[in-house]
C-alpha cells in the first residue's frame, strides 16, 4: 500500500504570454484519440491513444508526420493518458486516467527504446503497479485523476486534473519512486480558476536541459523556468497563451526550443492535429529577465570581490574566478538566495597577485561574466587587454 505524505507550498501565477505555433499537420485516424506524446532522439514521434482503444504504440517520422507503424503493448489500455521517456531511454505508458476518481490501483509500462525496432513486433513491458490509500474520496481528494508525467531525478511525477466540485485552479504534483510502490504529494499551486474544462493539466514535458517544467491545457501552457531541486512550482512561472480552443492532450519537447502538441479529434473543435511550438521568443526573453541578476558596484578589487545577488528565482550561488590566461584560480559555492530578495556576497581574494580576472557567477544554471582588475605592484596600462573604466562593471 501507498504512503502519502503532504507538503504544500502556494505560487500564484503572473499572466506573461510567449511563444508562436510554426505548423499545424493534421494526425490520422489512427490516432484520433491522441492521449499522450513522446520524442526520440532518433527523430521519431511516438503516440498513444486513451481509454477504449487498443494498446498500440504509433510511430511517425518527425517533422514530416508519416506514419511508420504501431506496436502492440502487451498490455490493458484500461485509461492510457501519459508516455514519458527517461534520459537512459526506458519508455514509460502510464494507465493512471481516472475520471470519477474510483480507482486506488494505477499501471505503468516500461520498456526500451532499442525495443522499438522499426519492425513492428509486439513489445512484451515490464509492468509495474502504484496502490493509493484506500480513502473516502470527499470533494477535497479528487484529485488522483491525473493525464501527466514526467520522469525526473528517477521518480515519475504527476499533476492532477483537478475535478473537485468547487474548482478553485489548485493542482497538486505527485512524486512516485517505480520500485517503492510510495507516493508523495510534494507542491501545489493554483493557476487560472474560473473554468476548469479549460485549464485541466492534460499533459507535462520537462526542457531537455532539465531546467524548465511545462504543463498543458486546452488553452494555455504553464511554465515554470528554472525550478529548484524538484520544487517544480518554485520556478519562475510564465504562460504560453494558445491559439484557439482545441482538446490538447500531450506535449513533449523535440528540440531545446521546440515542443510538439497532439489534440484528438472532437466533433465541435475539430480534427486532432499535432502543432509545433516555437519557445525561442520566451526563452530569450526569460534570459534578458535574468540578466541583471548580479551586479558589481566596481570592476576593482583588493582584498574581497563584493557583489550582490537578486534572483527570480530560488537559486544555489556558485562562482569561479579566472586569471587573465584562462586558468580557474578559485571556485566555491556561496549557498542559496531566495526569489527577489537581494543578498550581499562577497569572495576573498586578499592572496591573490595584481592583475586582470574573470569572474562568473552562477545563479541556479544562470551564468553572469565580469571583467575585473586587482591593482598592486602590478599596474596595467591603458593599451593592455581589460577592463578601461573600472567604475562602470558590466555583465558579459
Amino acid at each position: 500500500m501507498a504512503t502519502v505524505r503532504f507538503f504544500i507550498f502556494i505560487n500564484l501565477l503572473p499572466l506573461l504570454a510567449f511563444g508562436q505555433v510554426v505548423q499545424r499537420i493534421e494526425l490520422p485516424d489512427e490516432v484520433e484519440e491522441a492521449s499522450g506524446v513522446v520524442f526520440s532522439s532518433e527523430g521519431f514521434v511516438y503516440i498513444i491513444n486513451d481509454s477504449g482503444n487498443a494498446p498500440r504504440l504509433f510511430e511517425f517520422s518527425y517533422p514530416q508526420m508519416e506514419l511508420m507503424g504501431s506496436y502492440f503493448i502487451d498490455g490493458m489500455n484500461r485509461d492510457w493518458e501519459a508516455i514519458a521517456m527517461d534520459r537512459v531511454g526506458y519508455f514509460y505508458i502510464c494507465d493512471v486516467g481516472d475520471n470519477q476518481n474510483q480507482y486506488y490501483r494505477k499501471t505503468y509500462y516500461r520498456f526500451h527504446r532499442r525495443d522499438l525496432n522499426h519492425q513492428f513486433d509486439t513489445i512484451v513491458p515490464e509492468v509495474y503497479h502504484l496502490n493509493l490509500p484506500e480513502e473516502n474520496r470527499t470533494d477535497q481528494h479528487q484529485d488522483y485523476d491525473w493525464e501527466s508525467a514526467v520522469i525526473y531525478r528517477g521518480q515519475i511525477h504527476h499533476f492532477s486534473k483537478n475535478r473537485r466540485d468547487h474548482y478553485d485552479g489548485t493542482v497538486l504534483s505527485f512524486s512516485f519512486d517505480l520500485f517503492q510502490d510510495s507516493i508523495e504529494r510534494i507542491d501545489s499551486t493554483r493557476i487560472d480558476g474560473r473554468t476548469r474544462e479549460l485549464n485541466w493539466i492534460t499533459d507535462a514535458t520537462i526542457s531537455p536541459d532539465g531546467r524548465h517544467l511545462f504543463l498543458l491545457s486546452s488553452t494555455r501552457i504553464f511554465a515554470y523556468l528554472d525550478f529548484p531541486q524538484d520544487d517544480f512550482f518554485k520556478g519562475y512561472p510564465m504562460e504560453i497563451h494558445l491559439p484557439d480552443l482545441q482538446q490538447r492532450e500531450g506535449l513533449c519537447f523535440t528540440s531545446a526550443e521546440e515542443i510538439a502538441i497532439v489534440s484528438e479529434d472532437h466533433r465541435i473543435l475539430g480534427d486532432g492535429v499535432l502543432e509545433r511550438v516555437d519557445l525561442s521568443p520566451l526563452l530569450r526573453e526569460y534570459a534578458l529577465m535574468r540578466k541583471g541578476e548580479v551586479k558589481l558596484d566596481t570592476n576593482v578589487f583588493d582584498t574581497v570581490i563584493q557583489f550582490q545577488v537578486e534572483s527570480i528565482t530560488d537559486s544555489e550561488v556558485y562562482y569561479e574566478l579566472y586569471s587573465d590566461e584562462g586558468r580557474v584560480v578559485k571556485r566555491g559555492a556561496l549557498g542559496s538566495v531566495y526569489a527577489e530578495m537581494p543578498v550581499n556576497l562577497e569572495i576573498d581574494t586578499q592572496d591573490f597577485p595584481a592583475g586582470y580576472y574573470m569572474l562568473n557567477v552562477l545563479t541556479g544554471k544562470n551564468a553572469h561574466g565580469f571583467f575585473l582588475t586587482k591593482y598592486g605592484t602590478f599596474n596595467p596600462s591603458p593599451d593592455a587587454t581589460g577592463p578601461q573604466d573600472p567604475t562602470q562593471p558590466e555583465e558579459r
